[in-house]
């Protein structure tokens, strides 16, 4: 939780300007210039957007090498009321991002931390208690996300879900779905994927739902890919893209997230999480190029590349939210496709919608929330590329490299049947560089938050 000075505390102090202030001249928005003590942040509040601030400041903090005073009323001052509460989030989950240290597994003690001593007036301070419940959602997906597949498989993730949401057993069901149990379910996909792993790695289905959740049409399942490690199977991905395969759960730690920001807010939506959790390893089991799966909606899968894995899980997770749960609205979020990045690189989120309402709210959450995501098209030429098996009712992977997160994102769409589907596609965004490198970043957890909220 933050705690929040008055005073100034230290020598210097990061503060807003106008960039209409003499002191500005010759600096861009979103720049910063010393003067004397202070650290100006040059800022058009007739232009202001989030995300647009979000990328800047964060690369402003992650310069910043000293202790110092950061005056949070020289920002609120200039900007519209309408930005404050999404301002504060942005700025204390940068500040968190880049200072706060979740999970290490280093000996030797860090001596060189960084004090920020923020500086907020009274009026402002309702704004903190949203905040820091935003930011501790953040840090525990984060503290996931970072944790090595040694630390953390599938059934390790449940048992940290478990253990954070115990203090909120009146508010949320928490349902646990293990191999036996899958097996006799019929979740072909989901274990095919996991058939190859050990005994503590076989995969599991984890289920979150609010004690109010009712099955209608206006229900929302938020569908979260939980692969806690990825060799691509007998596909084996080469050394160089098997760096960060660890973080390939990272759409289960949105998800998680989430929900757990909504309970600590008391937020009172329909909404559920599906948690589709399994490693993608090598064996004598793992399945194989030209094998066919039966899915829990009964559709068959030929694989054609056991690199495609995170879809198979996700599609026996969306299909349970469908058919268990009937769920209205299916939300599907993953590290899916390397396609994605080489679209996007790592700015943009990769946005695949049926209804067009709901496109525009997760683009109006994600412009609260300072993410950029960008629309992508479904195309009925998709569809055929996806059915083109001679044995089963769909391949799992499109040949080719052409259009293959949208191929993906087809794929998806089949098992959602008739529910409004909503597909986002954050291989880009969950990481961030940062003065350490690359750090993962639980991506469009705050815009999923506003979505749900609003």
């Amino acid at each position: 939780m933050y705690k929040i000075n008055l005073n100034e505390k230290f020598s210097r102090t990061l503060k807003a300007i106008n960039v209409t202030d003499p002191k500005a001249k010759d600096k861009s928005v979103y720049q910063t210039l010393n003067d004397k003590h202070d650290i100006l942040f040059v800022l058009d509040p007739s232009k202001y957007i989030a995300a647009d601030f979000n990328l800047s400041i964060r690369k402003v903090l992650s310069s910043i090498t000293e202790n110092i005073n950061i005056d949070l009323n020289s920002f609120l001052d200039l900007l519209d009321q309408k930005y404050h509460q999404e301002f504060v989030s942005i700025f204390l989950s940068n500040h968190e991002f880049i200072n706060a240290k979740i999970f290490t597994l280093k000996t030797a003690k860090n001596n060189d931390e960084i004090t920020h001593n923020y500086i907020l007036s009274d009026s402002y301070k309702d704004l903190i208690n949203l905040s820091n419940i935003l930011v501790e959602a953040e840090n525990f997906s984060r503290k996931l996300q970072l944790m090595p597949s040694n630390y953390l498989n599938p059934k390790k993730f449940i048992e940290f879900v478990k253990n954070e949401f115990k203090p909120f057993q009146e508010q949320i069901d928490l349902e646990v779905f293990e191999p036996n149990k899958l097996k006799e379910m019929g979740m072909g996909l989901l274990l095919g994927v996991g058939n190859s792993a050990n005994d503590e790695d076989k995969p599991r289905l984890l289920v979150i739902k609010s004690k109010n959740y009712s099955m209608n049409n206006k229900s929302l399942a938020l569908v979260g890919k939980g692969i806690t490690f990825d060799t691509g199977g007998v596909c084996l991905k080469p050394s160089n893209y098997l760096a960060g395969m660890q973080y390939d759960m990272s759409g289960a730690a949105v998800v998680a997230g989430v929900m757990l920001a909504l309970t600590k807010a008391k937020v009172t939506s329909n909404v559920c999480a599906v948690i589709p959790l399994a490693v993608n390893d090598i064996s004598n089991l793992a399945i194989k190029t030209g094998d066919v799966l039966t899915s829990y909606s009964k559709k068959t899968v030929e694989i054609e590349n056991t690199d495609a894995e995170g879809r198979l899980i996700l599609a026996d997770a969306i299909s349970y939210a469908k058919k268990d749960l009937k769920a209205g609205t299916i939300l599907t979020i993953a590290t899916l496709t390397g396609a994605i990045v080489v679209a996007f690189g790592g700015i943009h989120t990769g946005m695949w919608a049926t209804s067009k309402d709901q496109e525009n709210q997760i683009k109006k959450a994600a412009i609260q929330a300072g993410e950029y995501v960008w629309h992508m098209p479904f195309h009925f030429t998709y569809d055929e590329q996806m059915k083109h098996s001679l044995l089963a009712d769909y391949i799992n992977c499109a040949p080719g490299r052409n259009c293959g997160s949208s191929t993906a994102a087809t794929f998806l769409k089949f098992f959602a049947e008739d529910s409004n589907f909503l597909h986002l596609d954050i291989a880009g965004t969950n990481e961030i560089k940062t003065k350490n490198g690359n750090e993962p970043y639980p991506a469009m957890l705050r815009s999923l938050f506003y979505f749900t909220k609003n």
